[in-house]
């Protein structure tokens, strides 16, 4: 799964990095450790607009979601798209062919269980210091002020050797696009087929640490949210990871 991420690259970086045009006024502030479940403002680059960086909100609203209060119902279940699913569940096939979306990221955090305890980590492409998450987006009318908004869902999928060991319980990972089908991902006359081709667990170079164990309750955290830490519970792994 993925419901918290690491945004601490800045829109200049961002757009170079994916040639992108900022559109005047564009700005969101470094997200050092973000939770899906407040349905924060991530960038993006749509489908419908492939050459602009956007902001979206976390938490996919369905285009028949018809009221404000099933909007806010539904948003903390359509955080993630499962891949094997996304063609045929009600929330996310309107989405999965025409209006896919890249939500771009230096990283994120999944949890670890070794006996009863969860460690959190922090996880990195080392290949790609800013990369995109593959997901499906939505526009909806029921935003929190009312307004016109986009909603997204990142695609999840079965997870790599990396991902199986730290989320070693429902062992899933977000879609990671390798830089060169960023684009395509983008590409509106793409077949179920090519998009289902294009879904599947990371190959590119990984790395990961143990973080703090307050992790979730830091979504204004700086810098040091990311900062390696010693659990002796997990000393016996570390070796086999990194």
């Amino acid at each position: 799964m993925c419901f918290h991420a690491n945004v601490k690259a800045s829109a200049q970086q961002i757009s170079e990095r994916f040639d992108l045009q900022i559109p005047m006024g564009l700005h969101f502030p470094k997200l050092f450790h973000v939770s899906g479940f407040r349905f924060p403002n991530l960038p993006v680059a749509l489908s419908e607009a492939p050459t602009k960086l956007n902001l979206a909100a976390w938490g996919l609203i369905p285009s028949w979601v018809k009221s404000a209060e099933d909007a806010r119902a539904i948003r903390s279940k359509t955080l993630n798209a499962r891949s094997e699913s996304i063609f045929e569940k009600a929330s996310f096939r309107d989405s999965v062919g025409p209006q896919r979306c890249l939500i771009f990221a230096t990283g994120f955090f999944e949890w670890k269980l070794v006996g009863k305890k969860k460690f959190p980590h922090f996880i990195y492409c080392k290949d790609q210091s800013i990369f995109a998450f593959g997901g499906i987006y939505q526009k909806s009318p029921f935003s929190e002020e009312n307004n016109l908004s986009v909603t997204f869902s990142i695609v999840t999928t079965p997870a790599n050797e990396l991902m199986e060991d730290i989320h070693n319980t429902k062992k899933r990972m977000p879609l990671i696009l390798p830089f060169d089908q960023t684009k395509a991902w983008l590409d509106q006359s793409l077949s179920n087929s090519n998009i289902q081709s294009m879904m599947k667990p990371y190959e590119g170079k990984m790395g990961a640490h143990p973080v703090a164990l307050n992790l979730k309750s830091s979504d204004a955290a700086g810098p040091e949210v990311m900062n390696p830490v010693n659990y002796p519970e997990l000393n016996f792994i570390q070796g086999s990871l990194f």
